[in-house]
């Protein structure tokens, strides 16, 4: 009997203890008739913050990076996007590393942080 309480017990805060994402909100960087990119940012702690880059492209959704953030960078985020040839440019406010991904359409996405 006290075997099983322990057991239960341990299981019941382990549950606990597991992090759970919130979803946060998702926002569309660039729709074509090709692409579709677009990012989601997940609430990971009290002051935490996952945003993760995808594509999709005919209905296969792939994901390319992501970030992990606080909440002033968070609020402060801002992201251009800019199509130019076979290049689509986006572009952050923040000093973030720099991304160059090759999309199934053959674009090239190149992602710019500050400099």
């Amino acid at each position: 009997m006290r075997k099983m309480f322990l057991i239960l017990l341990l299981f019941t805060i382990f549950l606990f203890s597991c992090k759970q994402k919130d979803f946060t909100e998702r926002k569309q960087l660039l729709k074509t008739d090709k692409e579709n990119l677009f990012y989601d940012i997940y609430q990971t702690g009290l002051d935490n913050y996952t945003i993760t880059f995808y594509n999709s492209d005919k209905g296969d959704i792939a994901k390319l990076f992501e970030y992990y953030i606080n909440d002033a960078v968070y609020s402060a985020l801002r992201l251009k996007t800019k199509v130019i040839g076979d290049t689509i440019k986006v572009t952050t406010n923040m000093s973030w590393d720099n991304e160059i991904h090759k999309l199934p359409s053959g674009k090239i996405l190149k992602f710019e942080g500050l400099k």
